[in-house]
């Protein structure tokens, strides 16, 4: 689970020199909207492949329109029938800003 931060209305998460694990090539990312006094709601599970393919290689989760609330992100699925998941990931970047 990572750290939460406040969102207005735009997320993008990004992974940039994903390394393999045990043989796993792909992480799912699951996006949370963190409730007090309820259930966490998952808005979006992004499966990230693309920066498996080499140190400056990225993949991006985007996500508009969220209300204004707290948000993290937990790792999902990192291959199946893992006894040990794993992921290593170079640079781990949240951006709420959908200007740049």
């Amino acid at each position: 689970m990572s750290q939460q931060w406040v969102e207005e209305s735009y997320n993008e998460i990004n992974f940039t020199g994903c390394k393999e694990v045990y043989g796993r090539k792909s992480v799912n990312v699951e996006l949370w909207q963190q409730i007090d006094w309820g259930r966490d709601k998952m808005h979006d599970s992004s499966k990230f492949t693309a920066c498996f393919n080499g140190s400056g290689s990225k993949s991006t989760a985007t996500e508009e329109g969220l209300p204004r609330d707290s948000y993290y992100f937990e790792l999902g699925n990192t291959g199946s029938g893992c006894v040990s998941c794993a992921i290593v990931v170079n640079k781990v970047n949240v951006d709420t800003t959908k200007a740049d």
